[in-house]
């Protein structure tokens, strides 16, 4: 992973970024001011001892990618998703959940389109591939 200086550099920009009150929805986007928990990566299921998690609130996607904390832009257009570079933190875990973070954030870079049906949110890659979430409860953000 060779994010460390983004990280870092994401890391105090975040932090120089200005006060002030809650900053209302963004109109026309649905993914807005929600938590979701990975099921599935393509058609697999999620390593069920580690969470996964995305929320989104003003235009960021962050959450846990399995071992790390991560943190990205993003933007909608219709059902049309673009998530910027992310950047996260560097904790190691075993390799199974290491794998499976690099997977996922990965993934969240191809992602093309999303759509909420039924429940569950899905963001599709350009080859029809998808991460599957389902709502998640979630409390105060990690520090």
């Amino acid at each position: 992973m060779k994010l460390v200086f983004a990280v870092t550099a994401l890391l105090l920009l975040a932090g120089c970024g200005g006060g002030g009150g809650e900053k209302a929805a963004v109109p026309g986007d649905p993914l807005a001011d929600t938590a979701w928990e990975l099921q599935f990566i393509r058609r697999t299921s999620a390593l069920s001892d580690v969470t996964v998690t995305a929320e989104f609130k003003e235009g960021r996607i962050g959450g846990k990618a399995s071992c790390n904390r991560y943190f990205a832009s993003y933007e909608v257009k219709g059902d049309s998703l673009r998530i910027g570079p992310a950047g996260a933190t560097k904790m190691m875990c075993p390799e199974t959940v290491m794998e499976q973070e690099d997977l996922f954030l990965a993934f969240l870079q191809e992602a093309k389109t999303f759509r909420i049906q039924d429940g569950q949110l899905q963001i599709f890659r350009a080859d029809g591939e998808a991460l599957t979430f389902k709502p998640a409860a979630v409390g105060p953000a990690e520090e």
